[in-house]
């Protein structure tokens, strides 16, 4: 197939390519010990929820990856379940878990997707009261508050942290909650009767590889006239209205481009590099090696005097 070997090739430059961080401002680090410290200690009390909380980190509303993990919260559940044959309710497929555990979310032999939630909101709660006040090792010291409510139909959790009785708006954590049991690999959404599935693996593997265009997408502020932070909400914008599940790296990276040359005063370069790299996918006249040093001579090439912008204003954690 035409062009086909060319976005391999491309794919496996992605693979290369050094993830983008924003130097860590103070708040960030806060951010960091914060979530490491209400994760250990959530684990550690003597709870009868028995879960481990995976990513609290990036469920902070100014965490670069927070649009990035569509499910919230990740909870591993210490037990296995088995899913029911899925059937639609409502318009959504969805699955009864069962499951052999003492656990105050199963109910006659069934996972119940609103007493897990109050069983989740009981144990977080515990732990941020044996915890009580944070300092950290910048001097501040957060208090938190937990509250629940509801957006797009999902249960939604927020916590909010307080610097001396002042809420601190860029360390506000807001997320739903999924869960992963013992040996399954999906991840499960709770509805208010019942779960729905998505594949574990697939999903994971989808959002590393969107994070990979990111990755290169930054790349090219060396050379636009476009910040950093201003290239993470075209791309957001992009997969907020896009499915990338059945598109090539190749695909996603050329249609957020156009959105990009759009946006831009002066295009001539970017236009440049598009038209170079559609000539390599029609062609499939590159191979890895070549790709790699023409992109970074490009790249040299073109690279403004000024330096990247570090917009640390507004983000919290790498």
């Amino acid at each position: 197939m035409s062009g086909m070997m060319f976005e391999l090739t491309f794919q496996a430059y992605l693979e290369r390519v050094p993830r983008f961080q924003y130097p860590l401002s103070q708040l960030g680090l806060d951010s960091k010990e914060i979530t490491e410290k209400i994760s250990d200690v959530f684990q550690d009390i003597n709870s009868d929820f028995r879960g481990n909380i995976l990513n609290l980190e990036e469920t902070c509303t100014t965490h670069k990856d927070h649009k990035l993990y569509k499910f919230g919260l990740l909870l591993h559940m210490p037990f296995k379940v088995t899913a029911t044959e899925g059937r639609y309710v409502q318009g959504t497929l969805s699955h009864d878990l069962k499951a052999d555990v003492k656990h105050p979310a199963v109910k006659g032999g069934k996972v119940d997707p609103q007493l897990l939630l109050k069983s989740f909101e009981k144990s977080y709660k515990k732990a941020l009261g044996h915890i009580g006040q944070l300092k950290t090792e910048s001097g501040k010291s957060y208090t938190f508050k937990l509250t629940s409510g509801y957006a797009d139909g999902r249960p939604v959790f927020e916590m909010n942290t307080f610097d001396a009785g002042v809420k601190v708006d860029k360390l506000l954590f807001k997320f739903p909650l999924a869960y992963i049991f013992e040996v399954d690999p999906n991840i499960y959404v709770g509805t208010r009767r019942h779960f729905t599935a998505f594949e574990l693996t697939r999903d994971h593997g989808i959002r590393i590889s969107t994070r990979k265009v990111l990755d290169f997408l930054m790349i090219l502020t060396q050379i636009l006239d476009l910040p950093a932070r201003q290239m993470e909400d075209i791309y957001h914008a992009y997969l907020a209205v896009s499915n990338p599940h059945n598109k090539t790296l190749f695909e996603i990276t050329w249609e957020a481009l156009l959105l990009v040359n759009h946006t831009l005063k002066h295009p001539d370069v970017l236009r440049v590099l598009m038209f170079q790299l559609i000539h390599y996918r029609k062609t499939n006249s590159v191979d890895l090696a070549a790709f790699a040093a023409f992109f970074a001579g490009f790249i040299a090439k073109y690279k403004r005097v000024e330096a990247v912008e570090e917009e640390l204003e507004g983000s919290t954690t790498s």
